[in-house]
């Protein structure tokens, strides 16, 4: 390999350290508020799908 490719490659891997250091504090709240967001909206729709589940399973197994 040559001592160019050697450069690049040792470049690339210190890009997206200088990447991160460049945002701000405020970003990167709003992206952490974002990921609890989803979360939780997430979490409230596996909810909903295991309450119909339950409930199509409980009018199959008794009611069927």
């Amino acid at each position: 390999m040559s001592m160019i490719n050697k450069l690049s490659l040792g470049a690339l891997a210190l890009l997206p350290a200088a990447v991160f250091a460049a945002v701000p504090a405020e970003v990167t709240t709003a992206i952490e508020a974002a990921e609890t967001d989803g979360l939780a909206v997430a979490g409230s729709l596996l909810g909903v799908a295991v309450a119909i589940w339950g409930a199509l399973y409980i009018k199959r197994k008794f009611f069927g």
